[in-house]
């Protein structure tokens, strides 16, 4: 057998996001994948490799054990770790299908309409750039207390592993009736609640249990461009209403559709027009839900980034509410967007029935990371963490309202925000939201152009999100902008 080098060169400093282990672990991966270390060939001692690398015996056993796990490496008696010998498998040396010169099956309707969702997807991978919105790429917010937690958890391998209730996690079930009851005013029990991979799942979910092919249904417009293709992917025409600065129109669409089953709204802070539904309109859609048996799916987003003193309560809050409106939340801006999790609070004639689509669709969430949240949100960190949030979301919102009123005021108008992590500003006629935007999109600004969110109501302006961004970002993407709508004159 031949030994190896022994100096592997790795280095330590790669792969920051990954614990030390499997920096290490990663890398001689690499080595083994790209054929720089051969079959058969011994890699350095515990001892010797930690000695080079300046790091515990430790965490190099840690490394060997991960490569063993995954069985790249093999453990020999008394001689020590070699790469193992893998199955080469030669394309060349395949035996062609039968099939292979059959016809494509022909896609389906629902198959062709998938793709185009994918292949027009808006969300692409953002990297922190001001304006972007819902991003924590640099873990600013993400709560020391939390990640305490959640490595606790990790650790106790034991728990959390099987198979669990689709309802969701009881314990976090009962901390979010608390949180609701607490700072919302919503008043539910824990079979009530159905815990979901985040809003996009709520929102599927609806579709398939609410209402039938065929029907129609009440989108605001600007809304995100992933709802009207959920509801047309269900079979359910999605009927465009518009948003002025009181929040969704409901006389608008009726005027259009008086037969629709149901709206999607977003009254505590329209997405993306920023915008709170007045008190009015809501007491309207109550009314009209309870009179025609229609439904309403309220996504209280950014609910709890509230800069009032007496902040609005949800719909799901108000008299009469209860029976008629389902209502959905996530966690992806209060911890970070990647934990997927969310949760809707259903009438109780329908909690079986959404917990069997859940069922039905994914089976459940993981039940690890709900015992992470639900430890988190039953702690006195989480109180300090919403604090910390609301302090600096606050400040960043005042100080780029200024800003906006300063530089931009010849240029449009910011509309009125008082939940949130984004303001919209409306342009003047004579500016195009998206040319601005695709020229400051090439200087590093996502200055997201509300038009892109339109259907059939068009919207001249951008949204611009301040909460992950310093002061100092903020400005000198104002002035950026400032100066590109000057040129454009």
């Amino acid at each position: 057998m031949r030994a190896s080098t022994v100096a592997l060169n790795i280095d330590l400093n790669r792969f920051p996001e990954l614990s030390a282990y499997k920096r290490i672990s990663a890398q001689i991966q690499e080595y083994i994948e790209t054929g720089i270390i051969r079959e058969k060939e011994k890699l350095p001692s515990i001892r010797m490799l930690a000695s080079t690398l300046k790091t515990s015996t430790d965490t190099v056993k840690s490394a060997y054990t991960d490569l063993l796990d995954q069985g790249f490496i093999q453990s020999v008696p008394r001689s020590g770790y070699i790469v193992s010998e893998r199955l080469q498998i030669r394309t060349s040396d395949r035996s062609p299908s039968i099939f292979h010169q059959n016809r494509p099956c022909p896609l389906s309707a629902k198959a062709r309409k998938a793709a185009q969702c994918l292949q027009s997807n808006y969300a692409r991978k953002q990297k922190s750039r001001p304006f972007d919105c819902f991003v924590n790429e640099k873990g600013e917010f993400i709560s020391p207390e939390w990640v305490k937690e959640a490595v606790r958890i990790t650790k106790s391998t034991w728990n959390h592993n099987n198979y669990s209730d689709p309802f969701g996690y009881l314990p976090l079930r009962k901390i979010i009736c608390d949180r609701l009851r607490q700072t919302r005013g919503i008043i539910a029990e824990p079979h009530q609640i159905i815990i979901t991979s985040g809003t996009v799942q709520s929102v599927s979910l609806c579709t398939q249990i609410l209402f039938n092919s065929g029907e129609s249904f009440f989108l605001e417009d600007p809304s995100l461009p992933i709802f009207r293709k959920i509801f047309s992917f269900n079979g359910i025409q999605p009927i465009m209403i518009p948003v002025d600065e009181n929040g969704a129109n409901l006389d608008s669409g009726l005027k259009k559709d008086s037969s629709a089953g149901g709206i999607l709204v977003t009254p505590s802070c329209q997405y993306p027009m920023s915008v709170c539904l007045n008190k009015k309109r809501r007491e309207q859609m109550i009314e009209w839900a309870r009179v025609t048996g229609s439904w309403i799916i309220e996504d209280d987003i950014d609910s709890l980034l509230t800069y009032e003193k007496n902040p609005t309560l949800p719909i799901r809050s108000m008299a009469g509410a209860e029976q008629c409106t389902i209502y959905l939340d996530s966690f992806s801006l209060l911890i970070y967007p990647g934990i997927r999790l969310g949760f809707m609070v259903v009438p109780e004639q329908l909690a079986e029935s959404f917990a069997g689509a859940k069922l039905l669709m994914d089976r459940q969430c993981p039940e690890m990371t709900q015992a992470m949240l639900t430890s988190f949100l039953g702690s006195t960190s989480y109180e300090s963490h919403l604090r910390k949030l609301i302090t600096r979301f606050k400040k960043r919102k005042t100080f780029l309202e200024e800003l906006l009123g300063q530089h931009m005021k010849n240029y449009g108008r910011t509309l009125k925000c008082n939940n949130g992590s984004h303001l919209s500003f409306l342009l003047e006629e004579q500016y195009i939201d998206s040319e601005i935007s695709s020229l400051l999109d090439t200087k590093g600004v996502a200055a997201t152009p509300i038009s892109k969110f339109c259907d059939a109501n068009p919207v001249n302006g951008f949204v611009l999100g301040f909460g992950t961004f310093k002061e100092g970002e903020l400005e000198r993407a104002v002035k950026m902008m400032t100066a590109l709508l000057k040129e454009s004159n």
